[in-house]
């Protein structure tokens, strides 16, 4: 009876222990797993024994490189998932795991250059929008045009009403952008008071000098004594 009993007590916990396997080790049906590792824009295949840790992982320089966004690390699905290490067991064959990326945040600066508000300074991820609405410094004598990367440009790459995004490609990057300004026109009438010619209209850019000698009327029994 004991016996019978110390059989049946071995049968049981074989039974028992192969369950479990099946349990917590599905698929393994070989002795060797592929693993595919999914990088940006190729796939490095490696082969672990089934049911085994993966050991060392593809560097972050073997997973590409993604514009505007920085390495986060290897991950069992494309989106979320669980970040793999080199003790994560592989079990199934094949095995996927896929390279995610973190959006990069740039500081975009926009630089008034004359204005009379100074300068504005916005942090955004690389690909958030962002419009250049929520900035219009004003500056005596012209009116703003639009924007440009360069202090000196006479020509605006974006204009005043514009969305721009993705113009950072670095984490921590400061992007300048500077204002750029037309000078406005002015109409200058100058009128003789009873003189003849009644009046002379004058159209100037605001810095422009004119020279009022220009204008000379005369009135009978005076002289012009000035303005």
């Amino acid at each position: 009876m004991k016996k019978k009993n110390k059989l049946l007590l071995s049968m049981l916990i074989t039974i028992f222990a192969t369950i479990c396997f099946l349990a917590y080790a599905p698929n393994i049906n070989a002795e060797s797993c592929t693993v595919i590792f999914r990088a940006e824009d190729h796939n490095i295949t490696r082969t672990v024994q089934c049911g085994h840790p993966i050991g060392s992982l593809p560097s972050n320089g073997q997973a590409g490189t993604k514009k505007g966004h920085t390495f986060k690390g290897w991950y069992t699905k494309k989106t979320g998932g669980e970040k793999v290490n080199a003790g994560t067991i592989i079990r199934n064959n094949p095995t996927y795991i896929y390279a995610q990326w973190k959006e990069i945040t740039y500081i975009l600066r926009l630089i008034s250059n004359g204005g009379n508000q100074g300068d504005r300074n916005y942090t955004l991820e690389y690909t958030e929008p962002f419009a250049l609405s929520k900035f219009q410094p004003t500056r005596t004598g012209y009116n703003l045009r639009g924007w440009a990367p360069s202090a000196t440009a006479t020509s605006t790459k974006y204009g005043i009403n514009s969305t721009v995004k993705e113009l950072g490609t670095k984490e921590g990057e400061v992007v300048k952008l500077y204002a750029v300004w037309e000078e406005i026109k002015y109409n200058l009438i100058l009128n003789s008071n009873g003189g003849t010619p009644t009046s002379r209209p004058v159209t100037l850019p605001y810095t422009a000098n004119y020279n009022l000698g220009n204008f000379q009327p005369t009135k009978t029994g005076y002289t012009l004594k000035g303005w």
